[in-house]
């Protein structure tokens, strides 16, 4: 309805809606096949799942003291973060099971996850007028799930034909965001 095209009609809105699919959708083949790849390779599942969790703490560290780097960064640089450790991340997983390299790789979540996150919500909150925010975080759920859905399709099959490649694909996805990055808002001035 109209709240959609009212959405739709932000640049700000289409230009975090892509730039996030894509380093988020980035995640596809890490949540579907990272244990898998892991397993197979020979890493103890209780490595697995220390690395796992690991990730998650690097998550929340970023989330609990980050405020001072996303406030410098803005969502731009914010965004420019998040596409350059996913060029890292996917490369490591792509290359390596060695363990120093999967801690390195997961530690890497607080910015391809954390980062694009803080990204996306500070322009939703300064783009997205009040009355259309709840249809715009619809959109931006459902175009982030649709592209993470697609792209677990397609690295399935690319995962069971080429194994550990499958992660050079996932940080082609961030090269590809890159361009969008680049039109994200600065730092915004009127922050405190």
């Amino acid at each position: 309805g109209g709240a959609v095209r009212s959405v739709l009609a932000l640049p700000a809105f289409r230009r975090i809606l892509v730039v996030s699919a894509l380093i988020q959708g980035s995640h596809a083949a890490y949540y579907a096949f990272g244990s898998i790849h892991w397993e197979e390779a020979g890493v103890p599942a209780g490595a697995i799942g220390l690395l796992w969790a690991w990730s998650v703490v690097a998550e929340v560290a970023l989330f609990a003291w980050g405020r001072g780097i996303a406030d410098r960064l803005g969502p731009r640089g914010l965004a420019f973060l998040a596409a350059a450790a996913g060029v890292l991340r996917w490369g490591i997983m792509a290359e390596t099971v060695a363990l120093p390299g999967l801690v390195v790789a997961q530690a890497l979540h607080a910015l391809t996850f954390g980062a694009m996150h803080l990204a996306t919500m500070r322009v939703m909150q300064a783009a997205i007028p009040a009355g259309i925010a709840g249809t715009a975080q619809t959109l931006l759920a459902a175009g982030i799930g649709g592209v993470t859905m697609a792209g677990t399709l397609v690295t399935g099959q690319v995962f069971a034909a080429h194994g550990s490649m499958v992660f050079w694909g996932m940080a082609a996805m961030c090269v590809i965001a890159v361009p969008g990055a680049r039109l994200l808002p600065r730092p915004y001035a009127d922050r405190p």
